[in-house]
C-alpha cells in the first residue's frame, strides 16, 4: 500500500513537471510563429534580390550600344532612362521604409548607388547627343536635372561632366543664334 502511494505521488510529480496543455500548444504556436516568420524573411530576401537584378538590368540597358545619332535611337535611349529612374525612384522609397533591415541594404543599396549612378551617365549622354542634333532647350533641360537632382558630394565627376557640357549647350546655341543673325 505504501509503495502504491509513493508511486502514486511520484507519478503526480513527474506529470506536474512536464508541460501541460496549454503551454504544449503555446510553444507549438510559438514554432508556427517563427517558421512563418522565417519564410517571410526568406520571401523578404529573394524580393530584394530580385529589385537589385531588376536595377542592374537597367543600369546595363542605359550604356549604349551605338551612337545616339537619330531622333529614334535617342527616343528610345530616353525610354530606358525613364524605366531605371523610375526603378530608381521606387528603390529609394522603399529605402526609407526599409533602412533598418540589413539585408535590404546589402542586397539593393549596391545596386541603387550604382543605378543612380547609370542613371546619371545616361541623362549626361542624352544631353551630349541633343546638344550634338542642336536640341538646345531639351540637351539645358536633361543636363539641368542632372546637376540639380544629383548630389555634387556623392556624384561630384559626374554633375561636373554636365556642368561643363551644359556651359557646351550655351557656346552652342549662341553661336548658331550669332549664326541665325547674319
Amino acid at each position: 500500500m505504501i509503495g502504491l502511494v509513493v508511486l502514486s505521488v511520484l507519478f503526480l510529480t513527474l506529470a506536474s513537471c512536464g508541460p501541460n496543455k496549454s503551454e504544449m500548444a503555446q510553444q507549438q504556436r510559438d514554432r508556427e510563429l517563427w517558421a512563418s516568420s522565417q519564410t517571410k524573411d526568406d520571401q523578404t530576401n529573394e524580393d530584394d534580390v530580385a529589385r537589385a537584378r531588376r536595377l542592374e538590368v537597367a543600369s546595363m540597358a542605359t550604356l549604349p550600344v551605338i551612337p545616339l545619332t537619330s531622333p529614334e535611337l535617342l527616343e528610345e535611349y530616353s525610354a530606358r532612362l525613364a524605366d531605371l529612374e523610375l526603378l530608381v525612384l521606387t528603390a529609394e522609397q522603399d529605402a526609407l521604409i526599409h533602412s533598418p533591415r540589413a539585408h535590404w541594404r546589402l542586397h539593393v543599396q549596391p545596386s541603387l548607388n550604382r543605378a543612380k549612378e547609370a542613371l546619371a551617365s545616361g541623362m549626361i549622354t542624352k544631353g551630349k547627343a541633343e546638344l550634338a542634333m542642336k536640341d538646345f532647350d531639351a540637351a539645358r533641360k536633361t543636363l539641368r536635372r542632372v546637376v540639380v537632382e544629383f548630389d555634387s558630394q556623392v556624384y561630384g565627376g559626374l554633375t561636373r561632366e554636365a556642368e561643363v557640357t551644359l556651359q557646351d549647350v550655351e557656346k552652342a546655341a549662341n553661336l548658331a543664334q550669332a549664326r541665325h543673325r547674319l
